[in-house]
């Protein structure tokens, strides 16, 4: 090792290999003495050396700066420099993924005590006008209709439609299968299942749709339908989606999910409603 020469032209020994491949004599290439000469980083030649932006200029600098993409070949070098700094321990922290914050577990004195921002007077009273006015109900009216409306807009639009099913990685659940099995033995393939989001009535995506007999079967599941959860009482909650579904012509049966643990009196639910007419 001793009879390599440093490739960056200094025309000392080298002792360290790059993660690019080639020898230096220093641990970070940036320190060798053919660089730091080129680029004018030598202590006689930095104007700026063992000095300091004042604020205004870090400032300026921002300013400049903001908005601006870094071009490849600029992030290309700043990324093989910081690996090779952080390969001969001269980053002391990385958040590279896997590692962990060098701040985990420890409290900053900054905002610890009398210095916590929640505990100042001005900084409580413009939390507190933030809560009156989410809480203010014409606000939240406003909010609501216009959330409303651009849901409408989005849940019309067939490209957003299929976009928002393939964000999902949506499979069948186990009280959803046991359903399928069930009604593909009672009816073999009448019923298709569309809880995947492949078909939409309005804004509202059935579990499993016969087209032919103009009927819907919902499955709810215990905890996400409860009342916990929607702040509707269940009927009021079975009600109001077998009314959004009648809006199109289609009959409606609500299944819960504790009821798929009495086959038996859930087949003459289901054959029951299937023979029925709607009103």
């Amino acid at each position: 090792m001793d009879n390599i020469i440093c490739e960056y032209g200094c025309g000392r020994n080298a002792k360290h290999q790059m993660s690019s491949g080639k020898w230096c004599c220093e641990p970070n290439y940036q320190k060798c003495p053919a660089l730091r000469k080129k680029f004018g980083c030598i202590k006689e030649k930095n104007g700026m050396y063992n000095k300091h932006h004042s604020n205004e200029t870090k400032k300026k600098i921002s300013d400049k700066t903001k908005g601006k993409n870094v071009s490849k070949d600029v992030r290309k070098k700043m990324s093989i420099t910081k690996k090779e700094m952080y390969k001969n321990g001269e980053l002391k922290h990385t958040f590279k993924k896997g590692c962990e914050s060098p701040f985990k577990g420890k409290k900053r004195p900054s905002f610890c005590g009398e210095n916590n921002p929640a505990k100042r007077k001005d900084v409580r009273d413009k939390i507190s006008i933030t809560k009156i006015g989410n809480l203010n109900p014409a606000k939240r009216k406003e909010v609501r209709d216009k959330i409303s409306k651009k849901a409408k807009q989005r849940f019309s639009n067939e490209i957003w439609l299929n976009f928002f099913k393939n964000s999902f990685n949506i499979k069948p659940n186990k009280p959803e299968k046991v359903l399928i099995d069930l009604l593909q033995i009672l009816f073999g393939n009448s019923y298709k299942y569309t809880g995947d989001f492949s078909y939409w009535l309005g804004r509202r995506n059935p579990d499993f749709i016969s087209i032919s007999n103009k009927k819907i079967i919902e499955l709810f599941g215990d905890y996400w339908h409860g009342e916990t959860i929607t702040g509707i009482k269940k009927h009021d909650h079975e009600k109001e989606r077998i009314k959004h579904f009648k809006s199109f012509g289609f009959e409606t049966l609500i299944i819960w999910e504790h009821e798929l643990k009495n086959i038996k009196k859930l087949k003459d639910k289901i054959i029951s409603f299937n023979k029925r007419h709607m009103i």
